[in-house]
């Protein structure tokens, strides 16, 4: 699983607590509250909020890839279940996003693969303008006056390639948009690298 829920958004995991032995399969859902990721961006951890254990529940992937199909967590310690499947995940977001997660992914792999991938890491988030302007505010970056006054929707999209875990170029999307191709982006931010 390769998520970041910085926005801010809640994510409710559809799951199925299965007992192999009695052949009985539960299902529940259980929002995620938090993450843990790595220095590559890779989440290793994941923070649930479920009513029959509490908040802050401590939950970490299962299967041998760290896709978080499979987890691992005080179900499986604190009960007759030994297998915790993730079935679906739900993301509700504000009707005025409109250019859809998988639209912007695509563009995300686009640009991912069009860039060298040594040293370069990448990212794609979903962020209100203000937020991200003011993150702006003590960045350096080319055009700076020219992009903090020019006039952008709500919310966007942002896929950002980083160098040596600092900020290269930011990729700015209309997250309102219907239709759009690469060509209709709000901008580019190039940052500038001090030597």
């Amino acid at each position: 699983m390769r998520t970041r829920p910085d926005f801010g958004l809640p994510i409710i995991a559809c799951i199925c607590i299965i007992n192999h032995e009695t052949f009985v399969e539960e299902h529940h859902a259980v929002v995620i509250s938090g993450y843990r990721s790595d220095k590559a961006g890779r989440v290793t951890e994941i923070y649930l909020h479920d009513d029959r254990i509490g908040p802050y529940c401590w939950t970490k992937s299962s299967d041998s890839n760290n896709t978080f199909s499979y987890w691992e967590n005080d179900w499986l310690e604190s009960s007759d279940y030994d297998t915790i499947r993730l079935d679906k995940l739900l993301i509700p977001i504000y009707p005025k996003i409109r250019y859809s997660f998988n639209k912007v992914y695509k563009t995300y792999l686009d640009i991912k693969t069009k860039n060298d991938p040594r040293g370069i890491t990448s990212k794609l988030f979903l962020t209100e303008v203000n937020s991200y302007k003011s993150t702006l505010l003590n960045k350096e970056f080319y055009g700076k006056a020219e992009i903090l006054m020019k006039p952008f929707p709500k919310y966007i999209w942002v896929i950002r390639l980083e160098k040596n875990e600092s900020p290269d170029l930011d990729v700015v999307i209309d997250a309102t948009s219907v239709f759009q191709k690469l060509s209709d982006k709000l901008c580019d931010v190039k940052y500038v690298h001090k030597s």
